[in-house]
């Protein structure tokens, strides 16, 4: 079959949705660019990042070239954006600001040693997201313990962060067991792309969250409960 583009997006359209929707968030964030924060700031980064990550390995999958390894480098990266976008979150938080650098830490040795001896892409996949799923859960606690917050859906990271936390939990199973869905001598074709087209699908979602995130922007500074 010829491995041109248009021939990629019909065998697999959601990938394509999902790669473009990257650019979501970068584009509101684009348009309230003068009520981001520099928190708001790395998450917009965060998806450019990705959306050039992506772009990246689409080439290499025109070119039909193994980029397993190349993802697990570039996911070193990723873990970095998130870890510091949430990091600076806790600005006024020794023991979040304390557990977000050991959890990414941790995540970032992990993926490290992972990448340097070319082991499981699964160990690396699944690492990211349960990382999404700790920072965000913190960040929560953080909202319920300070109690600042007046209206929570005009909150910039409390859509931010349900976004990573419904991200990372909807697709921690599939990039578990990522290596299992890659090996064609356990896993069927139409296997693999349903659970491929699952992960694209809540990709897709966790965009359109951060975009609310991003879009609510303007709305920050006056949600706020001043503490005198």
């Amino acid at each position: 079959m010829d491995n041109t583009l248009s021939n990629q997006f019909a065998a697999h359209p959601l990938d394509f949705y999902y790669h473009a929707l990257l650019l979501l968030p970068v584009a509101v964030a684009v348009y309230r660019r003068e009520f981001l924060t520099p928190v708001l700031l790395g998450v917009a980064l965060y998806f450019a990042q990705r959306f050039l990550e992506e772009s990246f390995f689409l080439q290499y999958a025109l070119l039909r070239k193994n980029n397993q390894t190349l993802s697990m480098g570039v996911l070193l990266i990723d873990i970095l954006l998130l870890g510091g976008t949430y990091y600076l979150s806790f600005a006024d938080n020794r023991v979040a600001k304390k557990l977000t650098l050991l959890a990414a830490g941790a995540v970032f040795g992990l993926c490290l040693v992972n990448y340097l001896l070319v082991g499981s892409a699964s160990i690396s996949r699944a690492g990211i997201r349960l990382l999404m799923v700790v920072l965000a859960l913190l960040y929560f606690n953080k909202i319920l313990s300070e109690n600042r917050v007046r209206r929570i859906l005009w909150h910039s990271m409390f859509w931010v962060s349900a976004g990573f936390l419904f991200y990372g939990t909807g697709t921690f199973l599939t990039n578990l067991f990522y290596d299992f869905l890659l090996d064609p001598a356990l896993t069927t074709q139409a296997t693999y792309d349903f659970f491929i087209d699952l992960d694209q699908l809540l990709g897709i979602l966790h965009c359109v969250f951060i975009a609310i995130g991003l879009w609510v922007s303007h709305k920050d500074q006056q949600n706020y409960i001043q503490i005198i």
